[in-house]
């Protein structure tokens, strides 16, 4: 029997993303707002198979770490957004509840968390347009957005008739709430060619219309039928063989 499946993310994003590419060897993934290589990672479970793609983190921190933990990886320390310049970005310690001044200083939800290290940093913005049309291949397999509010400017910043990544997973919730958040920006998304087929509690996932084989994959929940195991229970499985192991030799 296989062993079962590693889930890195923090909601099985990836368990799904995997069944819909089963037995794919090799992918593209762009990954916007990355925040970790390891902890909560939707594309960790990908890169250790295989695939490849962008990171784009605009921290110092988290994208240093994607340079030593994804060397194979395109790692980008910007900011996405419809207007490149320069902007502030507003980081809540080490939290990954971080997020461009001008969007999170809209959401009330972030009063939630003044007790995180806050500071205030400026960062390069630049359109996703220009990053695929730089970066990316002619396939992209799936992109990620995961922007604390600023997921509109992401989506505004994407030229969608070149850019057809095959399904396009958001974060759809405020920061830390279950409010919805997905009505400021799903209709560009429709609008894009792009159809909604799940909503996990935390993300929407979308396919493209021109692919309709994807749907039935995408619009159900991460289950028992994926055979998996999140990363945590690995974590602690191993570290009870070790104890036991120890027990074992007295």
């Amino acid at each position: 029997m296989p062993e079962p499946m590693i889930s890195y993310a923090q909601n099985a994003e990836d368990v799904i993303l995997n069944r819909v590419f089963a037995g794919q060897r090799t992918g593209f993934y762009i990954d916007v707002g990355a925040w970790d290589p390891d902890i909560d990672s939707v594309t960790k479970h990908f890169y250790l198979s295989g695939w490849r793609g962008i990171n784009i983190e605009p921290t110092d921190l988290y994208h240093a770490r994607l340079i030593e933990r994804r060397p194979a990886d395109i790692n980008l320390k910007v900011a996405i957004g419809p207007h490149p310049g320069r902007a502030r970005f507003v980081q809540h310690g080490d939290s990954g509840l971080s997020g461009l001044a001008e969007t999170t200083e809209r959401l009330t939800s972030f009063n939630a968390i003044s007790d995180f290290n806050t500071r205030q940093i400026e960062v390069e913005v630049t359109p996703l347009s220009e990053i695929t049309s730089r970066y990316a291949p002619p396939d992209v397999d799936f992109l990620k957005i995961d922007v604390e509010g600023g997921e509109r400017g992401v989506i505004e910043s994407a030229e969608w008739r070149a850019f057809r990544p095959r399904v396009v997973i958001v974060e759809s919730v405020k920061p830390i709430t279950n409010q919805p958040a997905w009505f400021d920006w799903e209709g560009l998304l429709l609008d894009a060619g792009y159809c909604f087929a799940l909503f996990d509690g935390l993300n929407r996932y979308y396919y493209r219309a021109e692919e309709p084989t994807l749907r039935p994959l995408l619009s159900v929940p991460a289950n028992i039928l994926d055979s998996y195991v999140t990363a945590a229970f690995k974590r602690l499985q191993e570290r009870c063989h070790e104890l036991e192991s120890k027990i074992g030799r007295g």
